[in-house]
């Protein structure tokens, strides 16, 4: 027996000595896995073209409960879903990322983040969203002196300058990517370099500055011939033939046409070179171009564009059988394009609503959860208050001291409510966005139509009325009304308001105020008013020098000041 109890006491020993080295083992065998996960992110071949293996690394993180590889994996996989266009779910995973990053006190990995979040909202178009989220990165960045913030920054000022850029405000898109240029120092020969020179070259275009555009364009060539980034440079060939077939250069763009390499550049080298027969009156070669795009191309906006130049060029030619079919062909193309977009708006509007409610209804079960505490802790304070009050009558202001907190945080609570109020009046703004981009498209099919019937030339009265009554639609001024009632509606008093900063506002310059509110484009707001797109640009020049705005300033975010005000 005392034998047994010695080898027993042994064997207690041992273990205890034993241990911490077996803790200091397996902990390090756990780091050593870890450096393992952060080498496989750091050597990661994100093609995206299959989740699997971010859902693999996503496994092993969480069985050594590693929330840094957690994160990236996340990450990863919001990434890949954005990509295939399913948002629901890179919403789902970069939500996920973000959560992991707070708990982990990841600041870098934290906007990295909120860089991807802002990604998603780009990819549907949701530009101010996205914006919001660019400016919060940026804003909390350049404060940092740490240089693993410098990328974040660099790259959170070309999103914004991008989203400034698709929103129609290039002045603005045009001093971030100044400023970029001026402030931080780029590796030249690197092809990222090259396409900051491209996106500046993309938002003089939109801006109708085609010599600045051809300009910067060519800037960036030299940079990709020089240090052979041969996709790239592929890429710039094929802007700067679109620039020049815009200047109606068409010799200097069929002489860039010659130089594009297929093998690194998918697009339609029929179209274009049948765009260049155009100019160059080669209506015969061009014809036959455009036949074999639409014949065998699958992207559907080459075979919508191509069916409208062969329209055109059969019309010309008096071939009315041919010019018609094939202009049933475009107005066809359209309309599926017009429903798959629709479609997507509304699918990306109910995902953003679905995702808004479920935040919503977070915050509310989380205020109504608090509000119960603050109520359950009111009746301790209570009863707590009677026993203390019949025994000690000194602690009685201590427990009136709780109560006054406790009713600031009710307070804190019903200011929580507004905030929710608040989302609510945003989601009656995007039905208001979507409702004029419609009535939009429909003043441009309805333009595009018109026009089509002036050129047939048809002398029945039939056909004349048919004309007169396309004619009337077009012009017609009730969907404006409509928007600018529902627009009074969601602000009151809106046009007294903009009447009161500025009394010298004609009724006309109100009606392109409310519309520049609701975030529509130069084109869409032009076709609304069934105006051109430099009329809209001039007008709201000039409604801005009325009013007093700074450069700095954009109309719209004046504008959403003075009427929520």
């Amino acid at each position: 027996m005392i034998y047994l109890m010695c080898g027993t006491r042994r064997y207690l020993f041992l273990c205890v000595l034993l241990f911490p080295i077996l803790f200091k083992a397996q902990n390090k065998s756990s780091q050593q896995q870890q450096k393992k996960i952060d080498s496989i992110i750091d050597n990661f071949n994100r093609r995206y073209d299959s989740p699997k293996p971010f859902y693999n690394l996503l496994e092993s993180s969480k069985g050594l409960n590693y929330i840094y590889g957690q994160s990236r994996a996340s990450n990863f996989l919001s990434i890949y879903y954005r990509k295939q266009d399913q948002f629901d779910s890179a919403f789902f995973y970069i939500k996920k990322a973000i959560d992991l990053a707070k708990e982990d006190n990841n600041e870098l990995e934290l906007y990295s983040h909120y860089l991807a979040k802002g990604n998603i909202y780009l990819e549907m178009r949701q530009f101010n969203n996205a914006l919001d989220w660019y400016q919060k990165v940026y804003s909390y960045s350049k404060k940092k002196d740490h240089e693993k913030f410098l990328r974040i920054t660099k790259i959170s000022m070309l999103n914004i300058a991008r989203v400034y850029s698709n929103l129609g405000e290039y002045n603005l898109a045009d001093t971030y990517y100044k400023d970029i240029i001026d402030k931080y120092d780029f590796d030249t020969t690197d092809a990222g370099f090259a396409n900051i020179y491209r996106s500046i070259a993309l938002n003089y275009q939109r801006e109708g500055k085609m010599s600045d555009a051809i300009s910067w364009v060519e800037k960036a060539m030299v940079i990709t011939k020089k240090h052979n980034h041969e996709r790239l440079h592929n890429v710039l060939l094929v802007d700067l033939c679109d620039f020049l077939l815009q200047e109606e250069k068409f010799i200097e763009a069929q002489k860039i046409y010659d130089q594009v390499d297929t093998g690194f550049t998918q697009w339609n080298k029929d179209f274009y070179l049948g765009k260049i027969y155009v100019g160059l009156k080669k209506i015969n070669e061009a014809q036959i171009k455009f036949l074999n795009a639409f014949n065998t191309t699958e992207d559907p906006i080459v075979k919508k564009e191509a069916s409208f130049e062969l329209s055109e060029l059969y019309l010309e030619q008096k071939n009315i059988e041919k010019g018609i079919s094939f202009r049933e062909h475009y107005y066809s193309i359209s309309d599926s394009l017009n429903k798959i977009r629709n479609r997507d708006v509304i699918h990306n509007n109910e995902t953003l609503y679905k995702l808004i409610e479920e935040e919503l209804t977070t915050k509310k079960l989380k205020a109504e959860n608090e509000l119960l505490q603050v109520q359950n802790r009111q009746q301790r304070y209570f009863v707590l208050g009677l026993i203390i009050v019949a025994m000690i009558g000194t602690f009685s202001i201590i427990l009136l001291v709780r109560n006054i907190k406790s009713k600031k945080s009710i307070n804190l609570l019903k200011e929580q409510e507004k905030i929710l109020l608040k989302e609510k009046v945003r989601l009656r703004e995007n039905e208001l966005n979507t409702l004029a981009s419609a009535l939009s498209e429909r003043q441009n099919v309805l333009s595009e139509i018109n026009s089509d019937i002036r050129n047939i030339n048809n002398s029945d009265d039939v056909f004349n009325q048919l004309q007169k009554k396309i004619k009337g639609l077009v012009s017609s001024g009730a969907h404006l009304s409509m928007i600018t009632d529902r627009i009074e509606s969601q602000y009151p008093n809106a046009v007294l308001k903009l009447k009161a900063k500025c009394s010298e506002l004609s009724d006309t310059e109100i009606k392109y105020c409310l519309l520049t509110k609701l975030n529509l484009s130069l084109k869409e707001t032009a076709n609304i008013l069934g105006v051109t797109a430099n009329t809209v640009k001039t007008s709201r020049s000039r409604i801005k020098k009325k009013m007093e705005i700074s450069p700095n300033i954009s109309l719209k975010k004046y504008l959403e000041d003075v009427l929520q005000a």
